[in-house]
C-alpha cells in the first residue's frame, strides 16, 4: 500500500469478505485532510516452511506460539499486545484487561459481572390482559419483583483474523432471551484500543423484558478517585455530580459514551449505537433519587442498556431479531480531561470515510 502523492509505502493488512477483501491501513490526517492510496501488488512474504505452519489443513489454530519473539500474540484464552493484556475463561467471561503500560487492571475489582457479559430479565406475565397491568406494577424499577434473571456464560472462543496490524477474536456466550450473542474483539498492535461488535439473534417476546451489557470498567462512584463523565448534548457532564437533587440516578441517556477520569488518565468508552446507560442496581428494590444520603454507599455499576420492551417510543413493542452493537474503548494518560476523552470519543463513533476508485 502506497500514499499516491508522498510514495511512503504504508502497512497494511488484507481480510476476506463476502465480496472481496477489505484492506485496512493506519493512517494519520489532519482535519478535512483527504489521502489517495495505491494498492500495489508485491510477492507474498508468508513462510511457508511445514515448521512455521500453526494452521494446519483443518484450519484452526490451537497452538500457543508465544516462545517467538513477538509482541503480539492472540490465542483462544488471551490477547497480548503491546498496550494490552485480554483474558477470558470458558463458563466466566471477559476476567481481566490490564494496560500493558501501567499494569494496572482496568476491570473492577467488586464488579457483578464481567466486561460485556450480557444481562438478562424477563417478568413473568401469564394472561394477554396482564401484559399491561405488569408493566405498570414496575414503577421506576422497569421489571417486576418476580423478575427471572440470566447471566451470560462464555461457551466458546474462536479467532477469526491475525495479522501484523490488528487480529480478531469471537467469544460466544449462552443467555436466555437470545438464540445467538457473540463478541468480536479486534484488538491493535500499534495503539491502546479495542473494539468490540456485540452480535445477536433475540427471541421475541411479549412479557416484559431488558438486556443488559456489562461495561465494569473505571472505579466505583463512592470513591474520588475518578468521575464517571458522560456527554449530554455536548454538556459535559459528571453523573451523580453534575445532577439536579430529585433527578433519577439509575439510568440515563448519552450522546456519544461515557469516560472514567482521573487526574492520572482515564477510560473512553464509545457507544455509538446505545444511548442509554444504566447505573443503578439491577434487582427490583426502592429507587433513591440524586442527592440520596444512601447513594454515596451505591458503587454504580456501569452497563449499557441495549433493549427492553416497555418504551414502545425508544424501541420496537417485539425485539426479536439481529442486532448488532458496537463499543469502542481506549485509554491512557492522555485522557485525563474531559474534553480531550469526548474529543477521541466523538472521532471513534464517527470513524473514517473510504471509498475506492478505479
Amino acid at each position: 500500500m502506497r500514499d499516491f502523492n508522498t510514495g511512503e509505502v504504508l502497512p497494511s493488512q488484507l481480510r476476506l469478505a463476502h465480496r472481496g477483501v477489505i484492506v485496512t491501513i493506519p493512517v494519520m490526517l489532519d482535519p478535512k485532510e483527504e489521502k489517495v492510496l495505491h494498492i500495489v501488488a508485491v510477492k507474498p512474504t508468508i513462510k511457508t516452511a511445514y515448521m512455521n505452519d500453526y494452521v494446519a489443513s483443518d484450519r484452526v489454530l490451537d497452538l500457543d506460539v508465544t516462545h517467538e519473539v513477538k509482541d503480539f500474540h492472540v490465542t483462544s484464552t488471551y490477547a497480548d499486545t503491546p498496550f494490552v493484556r485480554i483474558e477470558w475463561k470458558k463458563g466466566e467471561g471477559i476476567t481481566s484487561w490490564k494496560d500493558k503500560q501501567t499494569g494496572q487492571e482496568l476491570l473492577r475489582a467488586d464488579r457483578n459481572h464481567h466486561a460485556f457479559t450480557p444481562v438478562y430479565d424477563v417478568t413473568p406475565a401469564t394472561k394477554v390482559v396482564e401484559m399491561t397491568e405488569v408493566r405498570r406494577l414496575m414503577g421506576r424499577n422497569r421489571k417486576g419483583p418476580n423478575a427471572i434473571v440470566s447471566t451470560g456464560l462464555l461457551t466458546s472462543a474462536e479467532i477469526i483474523e491475525q495479522g501484523t496490524l490488528y487480529s480478531m477474536i469471537q467469544l460466544t456466550y449462552e443467555v436466555s432471551g437470545c438464540e445467538h450473542y457473540s463478541l468480536f474483539l479486534t484488538v491493535y498492535a500499534d495503539r491502546p484500543r479495542v473494539d468490540v461488535a456485540v452480535r445477536m439473534h433475540k427471541e421475541g417476546a411479549w412479557k416484559p423484558e431488558n438486556l443488559y451489557i456489562s461495561l465494569p470498567f473505571g472505579d466505583a462512584l463512592t470513591t474520588t478517585a475518578q468521575d464517571l463523565w458522560v456527554d449530554k448534548m455536548d454538556a459535559l457532564t459528571r453523573l451523580r455530580k453534575d445532577q439536579l437533587p430529585g433527578s433519577l440516578a439509575d439510568y440515563t441517556a448519552v450522546g456519544e459514551g461515557a469516560a472514567y477520569i482521573s487526574k492520572e488518565q482515564g477510560v473512553v468508552i464509545g457507544m455509538p449505537d446505545t444511548p442509554l446507560i444504566q447505573l443503578g442496581s439491577l434487582e427490583h428494590k426502592y429507587r433513591l433519587l440524586n442527592g440520596d444520603a444512601r447513594l454515596e454507599q451505591d458503587p454504580a455499576h456501569l452497563y449499557a442498556w441495549v433493549m427492553n420492551n416497555y418504551w414502545e417510543t425508544n424501541f420496537a413493542a417485539t425485539l426479536g431479531g439481529f442486532y448488532e452493537f458496537r463499543y469502542y474503548i481506549t485509554w491512557g494518560e492522555k485522557f485525563n480531561s474531559p474534553e480531550v476523552s469526548f474529543d477521541m470519543c466523538r472521532g471513534m463513533n464517527a470513524g473514517i470515510l473510504a471509498w475506492r476508485q478505479f
